[in-house]
């Protein structure tokens, strides 16, 4: 027993010794943040390093530190005539070089002293962007408790944000549908990029998007530059990382979303080009195959694909090859002795069976203009595909097929943007974008009274969409600038427009204190399934009375207030309104507008629309956040706000999504010990307002013998406050070449039961409540090597 423990202590002194000596490179570019061009000599330091660690960018703007002890750093850059940059807390990690992109923004008057900013993390990656949103990154995705690694879950505690539904990641901003939501990839404007995603919508169950590929982005929340269009809500503006260029990586990961792996590397040893590719199967689908999970009602099942590209050249510019795509599927059938857990995911008397595929591949080209601007230009394609499927069950155990859909997408994009810096005062950055769509919709329901299908969309075709802007800033001095701009956007389908004024400020009235303001008209076109809705009069053939809609607009104003009060603790504070107008209702006097839907499976079928709804959102949003220093960080938001609309029938009243108020507080701390250890901690608090519904005729109901609404007082019954706690616990181990990520990430860890909604019971007679997800458990296991 004594030479066995003397044999293990030994062990364990040499693993805490070799331990003690991983260290890593940390490398990167540094360039101008408005023309993108490399800047040459700029001084690279690593932040209290003792002896100092440091170099200078070479002719093409890299820089290299080496012997970088594993751990979290940060880096300190600066330039002759630029504003000092520093990015903070960056993961070191012994099996992955740190690559890191520095931007650098050029003073409009030279002085002797400066003050350093911390890069993007108190503003927005795009430099365009002045209020209402912010730069998120890959770390955030994975620390933030309940995320699951999804950026549409993780924004949830974003201030202005509310998310009430555990089965889907659909993004409520300011009191505004899901449906006003722009998604962007690498400057190309995709679909829904969610997995069981239905025509019309913007969110899902599960992403398709993997935050291992993803790089640091843009999420915005109202007045937004002029670049963005065809959305009134908010914007995601994600851009991929590029893949190692030097050395040849490796990701494995398994969690209850999936099982994935990935590679990165250098594509030739003669060029600086890289590659990355991430792909990923569903687990529950993955054991299915193996009839390990057992009998339960749906098995969903997917798998999705990331990529990308990058290669340079001496005279041709830099070209990117990028895409994601996924596949899904599900079948949903019902039995009477499931129960449990399963009871609110089914409907009784329903089989449901829908497959959606997504994909989107796009190739740009990145030309210098010298050292003042560039032009880029890319080509992409994108589609979507759904096929549904509906039966009810009928007498005997006997189906009958009573709702079929089969809708397809695709567009062919091309874009090309020219960004030029006349001087250190102005910037104009201006673009064109061409969206050619190719549609095949197809959907029919089956009609009792006639014993037969009717058709409820069956068109097929092709329409354009056009955008352009230009968008100018304006540096008055180091402290005031101003970005007036203008968006135009054309739909060629029903031959109908828009021109869209913007405009934002932001003052630093002091070396930590500023005053921001933005303004500006947007525009959206109607969720394309609604335009083919037919409309059948008896003796007359099918007329697409929807066919004429216009564009949606809503106007928005925000004034905001930022302190930070040390480069990592910031209070922030704003003000808003948005008047939305152009509004879908019907004809009639009634209570339906579209600005109620989009937050559903499935997009409720009105024809016959109108564009005579309005409504406005106002509220006000506060934020203290503590950025990740000292092994600690949190974040508290804050929102009252109020969503109204007018319908037909001229009555004002509550949006759907009009829950009042949100209050959301997360933060988490990492317990270091030894070198190359660390155990995370972290936690997140939601207190949300919950959604309106129609509220419920319980006599006619039960004269019925189905659910009858109460259509008079429309979404006056609010839904109980949404309260959730999320906790998650990890395990960082760094080897040789290798590290270890363990985590597992509990969504409401509490098991409340928060209301989801309440529908009438023909078999009890009553009024019942489904509610939402229990404590879902969520372990989570990377290596990277």
């Amino acid at each position: 027993m004594k030479r066995i423990v003397i044999v293990l202590w030994a062990i364990l002194c040499h693993h805490m010794l070799y331990s003690q000596n991983l260290t890593q490179v940390i490398r990167g570019k540094v360039i101008d943040k408005q023309t993108q061009s490399p800047l040459i000599g700029a001084t690279v330091v690593l932040v209290d390093s003792d002896p100092v660690v440091g170099t200078a960018t070479d002719e093409s703007g890299w820089f290299r530190l080496e012997n970088v002890p594993v751990g979290r750093h940060s880096v300190l850059v600066r330039y002759v005539g630029y504003d000092p940059a520093g990015l903070s807390n960056l993961i070191v990690t012994s099996a992955k070089e740190l690559v890191i992109s520095v931007h650098l923004e050029e003073q409009v008057n030279k002085l002797d002293e400066v003050t350093v900013k911390g890069g993007n993390k108190n503003g927005h990656a795009n430099n365009l962007a002045a209020i209402s949103g912010r730069s998120f990154t890959v770390d955030e995705t994975n620390r933030y408790a309940g995320s699951w690694g999804d950026p549409s879950r993780m924004v949830a505690g974003y201030g202005g944000v509310v998310a009430v539904n555990d089965g889907r990641n659909d993004i409520i901003i300011r009191g505004n549908s899901p449906v006003g939501l722009i998604w962007k990839l690498e400057g190309v404007q995709i679909p829904n990029p969610n997995h069981f995603a239905t025509s019309g919508t913007t969110g899902g169950p599960v992403s398709i998007l993997n935050n291992n590929t993803l790089s640091n982005s843009d999420f915005l929340t109202g007045a937004f530059p002029a670049e963005y269009g065809n959305g009134i809500s908010g914007a995601f503006d994600l851009k991929l990382r590029s893949g190692n260029n030097e050395k040849r990586e490796y990701i494995a990961q398994v969690s209850f979303m999936g099982m994935e792996v990935g590679a990165e590397g250098p594509i030739s040893k003669n060029n600086n080009g890289s590659y990355l590719i991430n792909y990923r199967y569903s687990t529950l689908g993955f054991f299915d195959e193996f009839d390990i999970v057992g009998e339960i009602p749906a098995v969903p099942k997917y798998q999705d694909l990331c990529f990308k590209f990058d290669l340079p050249t001496k005279h041709a510019g830099r070209f990117t090859f990028f895409g994601i795509g996924g596949l899904s599927k599900s079948e949903l059938i019902y039995k009477e002795d499931y129960g449990g857990a399963f009871e609110n995911d089914l409907k009784k008397n329903i089989n449901e069976a829908g497959y959606s595929n997504m994909g989107v591949m796009g190739l740009s080209n990145l030309q210098r203009l010298s050292e003042k601007g560039y032009i880029k230009a890319t080509i992409a394609v994108s589609g979507t595909d759904y096929v549904g499927e509906i039966d009810t069950i009928m007498g005997n155990n006997q189906t009958k097929r009573i709702f079929n859909t089969d809708a397809t997408n695709t567009k062919l994009l091309a874009l090309f943007v020219v960004n030029n810096k006349f001087n250190s005062k102005n910037t104009l950055r201006s673009g064109v974008n061409f969206e050619h769509t190719i549609y095949d919709f197809y959907d029919e329901e089956f009609v009792f009274d006639h014993n037969a299908f009717r058709d409820v969309t069956n068109s097929k075709g092709q329409y354009n969409l056009i955008t352009a802007y230009s968008q100018l800033q304006h540096r008055l001095s180091d402290r005031l600038s101003v970005n007036p701009g203008v968006h135009v956007q054309y739909f060629s389908f029903n031959s109908t427009y828009s021109v869209e004024p913007r405009f934002s400020m932001r003052w630093e009235v002091s070396k930590n204190k500023s005053v921001n303001f933005g303004t500006g008209l947007y525009s959206q076109i109607q969720p394309f399934p609604f335009y083919l809705y037919e409309t059948h009069n008896p003796g007359f053939a099918p007329v697409l009375t929807n066919k004429n809609l216009e564009m949606t607009k809503s106007l928005h104003v925000v004034a905001g207030y930022d302190h930070s009060f040390t480069n990592d603790f910031r209070l922030k504070a704003e003000a808003y309104y948005q008047n939305v107008y152009n509004i879908p209702v019907e004809q009639r006097p009634s209570y339906f507008s579209m600005v109620n839907v989009g937050a559903d499976f499935e997009m409720p079928v009105v024809d016959s629309l109108v564009n005579k709804g309005t409504g406005e959102n106002y509220g006000i949003e506060l934020t203290l956040e503590k950025f990740f220093s000292n092994n600690y960080y949190f974040l508290v938001t804050a929102s009252i706000y109020h969503s109204k609309y007018k319908g037909s029938d001229g009555v004002l009243r509550n949006t759907v999504f009009n829950g009042n108020y949100s209050l959301a507080a997360l933060g988490g701390y990492e317990f270091k010990f030894r070198t190359n250890h660390a155990i995370v901690l972290n936690t997140k608090i939601s207190v949300v307002g919950n959604k309106r519904q129609l509220p419920i005729d319980l006599e006619a109901s039960i004269n019925n013998g189905y659910t009858v609404y109460d259509y008079t007082d429309a979404y006056k019954e609010q839904l109980p406050a949404y309260i959730k706690t999320d906790l998650n616990v990890g395990y960082r181990l760094n080897r040789k070449n290798v590290s270890h990520h363990f985590l597992l990430d509990i969504t409401n860890v509490f098991n409340r039961k928060n209301v989801f909604t309440r529908t009438y019971d023909p078999d009890r007679g009553e009024i019942v409540t489904t509610t939402q997800y229990p404590m879902i458990p969520n372990f989570i296991y990377k290596v990277e090597f």
